[in-house]
C-alpha cells in the first residue's frame, strides 16, 4: 500500500465525548498518534494505569475525519498510553481502516464496485500511450491513444472492467504522459471490506501474476457504495480508500510485454474465457493458489524447508480437488473392513476398527504420481528423475513433520537436492493453473523455458 499520514480529529473515547487531534501513519504498522492534555501531580502521574491490557477507554472501532472533514474509520483498535504530567500520549495501532466513507464494522455489506492500482498492467496491455501524426503543412504532432475499457462477464454477479487512463504530469522541463490502467470489480450484490480485501483484491493481483509471471504488488485500493458505472449513477463518485500497513518491498524490475507469460496482445481473443475460466479455478482450488502464493509471488523467500511443506501440501490439496484420493471403491473398502474386524479377537475389534476404517486414501507419493501423469509432459522437461521423485517427496515430506526418516537415505532429499526440487515445483505449480485455467500453450512453453535451463550452486 501506498505511504499514508492523515492528520484529523478522531473520537477515541467513543461518539458521546469531544474528539481529538492526532495523526495517522502507516509506515511502521498503523498507528495513531493522539496527545491528550492534562494537569496532573507527580503522584497521580504515577498513579495512572500504563501497563497492557489496563487501559480500555480506546474503542476497537476508531470513527475520525481528515483535515478535508472526510471520515476515516480504524478497525481492530488497542493503545498502550505513555503517561507525563502534562499529556497523556495515545499510540494507537489498528489491523485496517477506510478513508473518505463510513463502515460500522469491517463486515458490513454495502460495496457495489472496487478498483485497484496494480503495478505492470499498463505494459501487460501492451498499449502505447502517444501516437505520432503528421498535420497540414507537414508538421509531425503526438496525441494520446484513446482505448475502450475492457469489459468481462467474469460471473453471473460480478463484471471485471480494465479502464485504460493517461496520467499527464507538467513540468518546467517536460510532459510525461504514463499509462495508469485500473482493475475494477462491479458486484450485483453488496460486499464488505472484508470481502474486498480477503476475497477480490488477491482474486485479481494473484491473475494478473500468474500471466506477467512474476507476484505483482498493488496500490491505492477504492471502493464504492454507489457504483460510477451503474446505468442509473447520477452526481460525482465518492470513494473509500482502504489503507492498510505499508510494506517495505523490494523494486521489481520492469518486464516488457513480449517477455511476458500472457500478455493481452497474445490472448486478447482468448481473455473472457481465461478469465471465466480463472474464476472456477479460483473457486475450485482456493487453497491450493494460497499455498502457490506464499512460496511463489511473495517479495521474500521462505527457508527451503518450509517452501518444501507448503508445495508438497499444495501438491496434496490439488489431488484431492481433481482426482479420487480413494485407494479402493467406499464400499469395497467397508467389505474389507467388516470382514477383518469380524475376524480379530474380540478384545482388539474397536483398535481394529478405529486403525481401518480411515485407510482407504492413497499414500503420499501415488497421488504426486498421478499429478505428475496428468501434465506428463511438463514434468519430465522439469524433473531429471519423474518416476522416484514421488517416494523422494512422501520420504523427506514424512520425515519433515514426524522426524521418522533415515536422513542418510538416497531417498532423502538433503539441501541441495531439496532447493532444486522447490526450484522446479514452484514452476510445475505454475504449470497446473496456468493450464487448469487454459492459457495458451506458448505461455507454458514460455514459462517453461525460462526455467528449465537454471544452474544451480553449491556453496559447501
Amino acid at each position: 500500500m501506498e505511504d499514508v499520514s492523515i492528520e484529523g480529529k478522531w473520537w477515541i473515547f467513543g461518539a458521546e465525548a469531544p474528539p481529538q487531534f492526532g495523526a495517522l501513519t502507516n509506515s511502521d504498522g498503523l498507528r495513531l498518534s493522539v496527545k491528550v492534555p492534562q494537569d496532573l501531580s507527580i503522584g497521580e502521574t504515577m498513579g495512572e494505569p500504563v501497563r497492557f491490557g489496563q487501559d480500555t477507554s480506546v474503542p476497537e472501532i476508531i470513527v475520525g475525519r481528515n483535515a478535508h472533514n472526510r471520515p476515516v474509520t480504524l478497525f481492530g483498535c488497542f493503545a498502550l498510553p505513555a503517561i507525563s504530567a502534562g499529556l497523556k500520549t495515545y499510540d494507537i495501532q489498528a489491523i485496517a481502516g477506510v478513508e473518505g466513507l463510513e463502515f460500522e464494522t469491517w463486515g458490513e455489506k454495502g460495496i457495489f464496485a472496487a478498483s485497484l492500482d496494480i503495478e505492470m498492467l499498463h505494459s501487460w496491455l501492451g498499449d502505447k500511450v502517444l501516437k505520432q501524426s503528421t498535420i497540414e503543412g507537414g508538421e509531425s504532432v503526438w496525441s494520446e491513444i484513446s482505448a475502450k475499457d475492457l469489459v468481462v462477464d467474469v460471473t453471473p454477479e460480478i463484471q471485471m472492467r480494465i479502464v485504460r487512463f493517461v496520467a499527464i504530469s507538467e513540468e518546467w522541463s517536460e510532459y510525461r504522459f504514463s499509462g495508469k490502467p485500473r482493475v475494477w470489480l462491479h458486484f450485483k450484490f453488496p460486499q464488505s471490506l472484508y470481502d474486498v480485501s480477503n476475497r477480490w483484491i488477491p482474486f485479481v493481483v494473484r491473475f494478473f501474476s500468474l500471466l506477467v509471471g512474476v507476484g505483482l504488488r498493488y496500490n491505492a485500493v477504492e471502493v464504492y457504495k454507489d457504483d460510477p458505472y451503474a446505468p442509473n449513477f447520477e452526481g460525482l463518485p465518492v470513494e473509500g480508500t482502504i489503507i492498510r500497513s505499508r510494506q517495505a518491498r523490494r523494486t521489481k524490475k520492469e518486464i516488457i510485454t513480449p517477455f511476458m507469460l500472457a500478455s493481452y496482445p497474445r490472448i486478447a481473443t482468448q481473455f473472457t474465457e481465461i478469465v471465466q475460466k480463472w474464476a472456477e479455478v479460483d473457486s475450485k482450488l482456493g487453497p491450493v493458489i494460497d499455498l502457490f502464493a506464499i512460496v511463489a509471488l511473495r517479495d521474500r523467500r521462505l527457508h527451503a524447508d518450509a517452501e518444501f511443506l507448503f508445495l508438497v501440501q499444495a501438491l496434496e490439496v490439488y489431488h484431492a480437488r481433481m482426482f479420487d484420493s480413494k485407494a479402493l471403491p467406499t464400499e469395497e473398502h467397508r467389505r474389507r473392513v467388516d470382514a477383518i474386524v469380524d475376524a480379530a479377537p474380540e478384545a482388539l475389534r474397536n483398535w481394529t476398527l478405529r486403525k481401518l476404517r480411515f485407510g482407504n486414501y492413497k499414500y503420499l507419493d501415488e497421488r504426486i504420481a498421478e499429478v505428475f501423469q496428468r501434465h506428463e509432459d511438463e514434468a519430465r522437461q522439469l524433473f531429471d528423475d519423474v518416476e522416484q521423485l514421488p517416494e523422494k517427496i512422501r520420504y523427506t515430506r514424512n520425515h519433515l513433520t514426524h522426524h521418522s526418516a533415515d536422513i542418510d537415505s538416497p531417498k532423502y532429499l538433503k539441501a541441495p537436492a531439496m532447493a532444486q526440487v522447490n526450484f522446479y515445483l514452484r514452476v510445475f505449480l505454475w504449470v497446473c493453473l496456468l493450464k487448469e485455467t487454459g492459457a495458451p500453450r506458448d505461455a507454458i512453453n514460455r514459462l517453461i523455458g525460462k526455467h528449465r535451463d537454471a544452474k544451480f550452486v553449491n556453496l559447501s
